[in-house]
């Protein structure tokens, strides 16, 4: 593949290209001027020549790599603002404590190094958010093991710090039926209601409901399928990178109709054909929790409302991790938290029997 065969692509305020991989056509996001767009077009073509020869690209400097990964990092994964500020703040600290030692490409950076820093974050911060910190630092090196620019990933040898179990916040039955009678009887402008009904009826994710197109809705089946996808010429892909399907209920099909009906490629969208925002979808939720009486809850604790409902009326706990698109049932399992009421009638009646053999 030679560089002038490479296309560029402007959409918005960006550059993109669409090269061949694994015999199918993809986007690829570039920069926002033609000159940097075409240098990112060369370090692909010598990415994909090195990937070949199964050699790292030790050529490419630590701030180029971290620059790039960012920048594939925001148009990909990292969609909400918050995220994107996180993930930047962790990368640009790393970037800085690395100048401190004379090297210049990231596989020069060993396991004592970011132990060094790693140290230091532990003085400054709580272990919730070091082991976000280092979770952060891994993904990073991996995206360089993937990309050939490293051959190892020198946060594996750095264990993630253990805490206690934290309490994963849900609402019971009682408690969603108050909330959505509320916000069914409340108008909105934009259907806040019905996509979090939507959200607590499939267990989705908040970035998954946001992003969904009607191309991901199959009505003949009543599935919902959970995809990598180009939406107004950016490229999104869901946190597993795995396709899955989810099944539509009973109580949600006029919902998924009428948004069907709307205008937009988008199941739901704001009155200017934009995703909705996560931190809006946040405040109108926990207004409504106030407003009809209920525990104020955050929007992932739908999800986690959905896996403990579905745990309580005897799903199958495959079926309810291959929904959720969980790879373990580790993380399902921290979801569950069955009511005590519910453990209660579960375990009535059980005895050992009164005779011996």
């Amino acid at each position: 593949m030679s560089k002038s065969r490479m296309k560029l692509y402007k959409k918005g305020r960006k550059y993109y290209f669409r090269p061949t991989e694994n015999g199918k056509p993809v986007w690829k996001p570039l920069a926002e001027t033609k000159a940097e767009s075409e240098e990112m077009i060369k370090e692909y073509l010598e990415q994909r020549k090195l990937k070949k020869s199964k050699v790292p690209n030790t050529r490419v400097s630590i701030d180029a790599v971290i620059d790039r990964y960012l920048m594939d990092k925001f148009s990909s994964t990292l969609t909400t603002k918050s995220s994107q500020k996180r993930y930047s703040c962790v990368m640009r600290r790393f970037q800085v404590f690395m100048r401190q030692y004379n090297i210049s490409r990231v596989s020069q950076i060993t396991v004592e190094m970011v132990k060094d820093y790693l140290n230091q974050r532990h003085e400054e911060v709580s272990g919730k958010t070091w082991n976000m910190e280092r979770l952060v630092l891994f993904n990073f090196f991996k995206h360089c093991i993937d990309n050939d620019r490293a051959l190892e990933n020198p946060v594996e040898k750095v264990d993630p710090k253990k805490l206690g179990d934290s309490v994963v916040e849900h609402l019971d039955e009682e408690e969603v039926h108050t909330l959505l009678e509320y916000m069914r009887r409340k108008v909105y402008s934009v259907p806040y209601y019905e996509i979090i009904k939507v959200i607590l009826y499939t267990g989705m994710r908040v970035n998954e409901a946001i992003h969904l197109t009607k191309r991901d809705v199959d009505l003949q089946r009543w599935f919902i399928i959970v995809q990598e996808k180009t939406i107004n010429g950016k490229v999104w892909r869901p946190k597993t990178k795995q396709r899955r399907f989810i099944p539509i209920p009973e109580e949600i099909r006029d919902i998924i109709l009428q948004q069907m009906e709307t205008e937009g490629e988008l199941l739901f969208q704001n009155t200017r054909g934009k995703p909705l925002v996560d931190r809006r979808i946040l405040e109108r939720l926990q207004a409504a929790c106030e407003k009809a009486g209920v525990k104020k809850v955050h929007v992932h604790s739908l999800r986690h409302t959905f896996c403990s409902m579905a745990s309580m009326k005897g799903i199958d706990p495959q079926a309810i991790q291959e929904v959720l698109g969980h790879k373990s049932d580790s993380m399902t399992r921290r979801y569950r938290h069955l009511k005590p009421g519910y453990l209660q009638e579960t375990f009535e009646g059980f005895k050992y029997n009164d005779k011996e053999d």
